[in-house]
């Protein structure tokens, strides 16, 4: 997240911006039911594995995303409703014999309790790969995951499965399912400095073979990315995300908690 510290000089939070956060931070002193909001920016990269045919490709890929978060709050009643809306990628940026891109928008939603919760959600997608003179051909499709997660201390434990269909009949994989696609997914996420910090493993399962990938990213929500700016004018860099009075009978992190490619 380095890119956050490297602003201009001189540069400053706009003042509706900061009048905004303001308000929102009074407005949760209140014990009337809100909806609690966040837009955010996910950056990170990792590794992508595909099998085929007892040939092994490796590639090095970015992901990036902005989404914007949303959860349903009445002081001390669970479950809390909310989910996430959001767009993102993955892009090969290096590798040999390998091309290739995946791009998605959104939508989750689902119950959370303190420590659990769970989303279900709908992801449209436009994707291409090319392994070697392994092609999986470009197509849109729609895929529907299922994701779980529950609270270790400060640690997030998250997990799932996922289905999808396309509209090129070359993407559906031979075998008895009226899917295209399918994959499994788990993970481990924490906050360190007001900022998520989250580690994923996809395992996909494709027309033309298997599909690993693993990412490490980092998250900034509006407010946290607001303070950090603001530090860095007044110099105390600490980075460190207040709570609000929300979180006294709530659990820290994001509200949402987007599904991920």
């Amino acid at each position: 997240m380095f890119l956050l510290t490297t602003l201009p000089a001189g540069l400053e939070p706009p003042p509706a911006i900061e009048a905004e956060y303001a308000a929102k931070k009074k407005k949760t002193t209140s014990s009337k039911p809100y909806w609690k909001n966040e837009p955010y920016l996910e950056a990170g990269g990792g590794g992508q594995v595909f099998g085929s045919n007892n040939n092994t490709f490796n590639a090095w890929i970015v992901h990036a995303e902005a989404g914007y978060e949303y959860e349903y709050v009445k002081k001390g009643q669970w479950p809390r409703w909310g989910g996430a809306t959001r767009v993102g990628g993955e892009y090969v940026v290096q590798a040999d014999n390998v091309e290739g891109m995946d791009l998605r928008v959104g939508t989750f939603f689902g119950p959370r309790w303190k420590k659990a919760g769970a989303q279900l959600g709908v992801d449209v997608f436009y994707d291409t790969w090319s392994y070697g003179n392994t092609t999986l051909p470009e197509a849109v499709g729609v895929e529907v995951p299922l994701r779980l997660h529950a609270k270790a201390g400060k640690l997030t434990v998250f997990g799932g499965g996922s289905g999808a269909v396309t509209n090129n009949a070359q993407r559906a994989r031979d075998w008895d399912l009226p899917l295209h696609e399918a994959a499994a997914f788990a993970g481990l996420g924490g906050t360190v400095e007001g900022i998520d910090l989250e580690a994923s493993y996809e395992y996909r399962l494709t027309a033309a073979g298997e599909q690993q990938t693993i990412i490490i990213g980092a998250r900034v929500d509006a407010e946290t990315f607001w303070e950090l700016l603001g530090e860095e004018e007044s110099g105390s860099g600490s980075g460190s995300k207040k709570k609000t009075s929300d979180d006294d009978d709530d659990d820290t992190g994001s509200v949402g908690g987007a599904e991920k490619k």
